[in-house]
């Protein structure tokens, strides 16, 4: 594997996380809110039908919404039956709402909550 450019250590075996990069660097809660949107938004339609219909993320305002949608995508995940291919894409988007409600969790912690956020 070639090394990626600005690596001076050696080559990665897997790509960081951009997304959980973003997410770390939030600074509100607002901040969060609009990298949680800008996420979602990569997803193309037929991955996100790869997801059962209850745990398909709505629309996302606050931190509350980020955690809410953690807790109900780990619930189901215990009982997920689907293929290997849906089993992969739940458990990108369940990682990426775990990693988020962890990080609204340390904002909330620091009183950098901003309320809900308007599209």
């Amino acid at each position: 594997m070639t090394d990626v450019a600005g690596n001076r250590s050696g080559a990665f075996r897997h790509l960081p996380d951009v997304w959980r990069l973003t997410v770390d660097a939030t600074q509100t809660e607002r901040d969060l809110v609009v990298a949680v949107r800008d996420y979602l938004a990569t997803w193309q339609p037929d991955e996100l039908s790869q997801l059962p219909e209850s745990c398909r993320p709505g629309r996302i305002s606050s931190g509350e919404d980020v955690s809410d949608m953690a807790y109900k995508l780990s619930k189901l995940r215990l009982g997920f039956d689907g293929s290997a291919d849906d089993r992969l894409a739940f458990d990108r988007m369940m990682g990426f709402f775990l990693h988020a409600a962890g990080r609204f969790a340390s904002l909330a912690s620091q009183g950098r909550n901003a309320g809900e956020v308007d599209d």
